[in-house]
């Protein structure tokens, strides 16, 4: 490994055999479209602004409520999730409950 100073920043190359020893042992792993899309209903469920109907939709071909509806429908009414026509989200009880969420979601 070699180190350089360029300009006061230091700049580290790190060879390709380093790289290659680093790199995942296996390839990608190839997950089928209905895993794919409860991964994304997960993680995106975990985070502040929740799904992005359009994103979602744009990437699936279909809206959440196309697959979930009823389930989202129900859980609204529980008040552990938020829906409008820019995101779904969860509450505050919701983020509290998150796992009875998924749960409901994936039975």
């Amino acid at each position: 490994m070699a180190r350089q100073s360029i300009r006061g920043d230091e700049v580290i190359a790190i060879s390709p055999e380093l790289i290659r020893e680093l790199a995942p042992a296996e390839g990608i792993e190839r997950i089928e479209r209905a895993l794919e899309i409860k991964e994304t209903v997960m993680m995106g469920l975990r985070l502040s602004r929740g799904i992005v109907q359009e994103e979602f939709r744009r990437r699936f071909g279909v809206g959440i409520a196309d697959i979930y509806g009823p389930t989202v429908q129900d859980l609204e009414g529980l008040g552990l999730l938020e829906q409008s026509a820019q995101a779904v989200l969860l509450t505050r009880r919701g983020r509290l409950l998150s796992n009875e969420v998924f749960v409901r979601l994936f039975a």
